[in-house]
């Protein structure tokens, strides 16, 4: 009576990959976590870094590892979670830049 159809498949459909995917949501978004939460850690400093502001970093890294490691399994558009990565990762570049320069 019920029958079950797939609306798509992982390979047609213009979809990529799925170890495409599973490699963005893999070291890239371990590169990513790691680079927002350096540089999470300096915007709270002041000249001198505190233990508030290395904590908030080093608590932070999970939530930054999960969304985007959900955000890009979850995406329909690899490409534009790939832009938004690295718009995520010059942003925050610049803000490391800022901090030692």
């Amino acid at each position: 009576m019920f029958t079950e159809t797939a609306t798509h498949s992982p390979q047609k459909g213009g979809r990529f990959p799925t170890w495409l995917r599973w490699v963005l949501a893999g070291p890239v978004t371990v590169i990513i976590a790691i680079t927002a939460m350096a540089s999470s850690s300096t915007l709270g400093a002041g000249e001198v870094p505190s233990f508030n502001a290395i904590a908030f970093g080093l608590i932070s890294f999970p939530a930054f590892w999960g969304v985007m490691f959900f955000y890009y399994l979850l995406e329909e558009k690899p490409l534009r979670a790939l832009l938004v990565t690295l718009v995520l990762v010059a942003i925050n570049a610049a803000i490391l830049y800022s901090a030692f320069t």
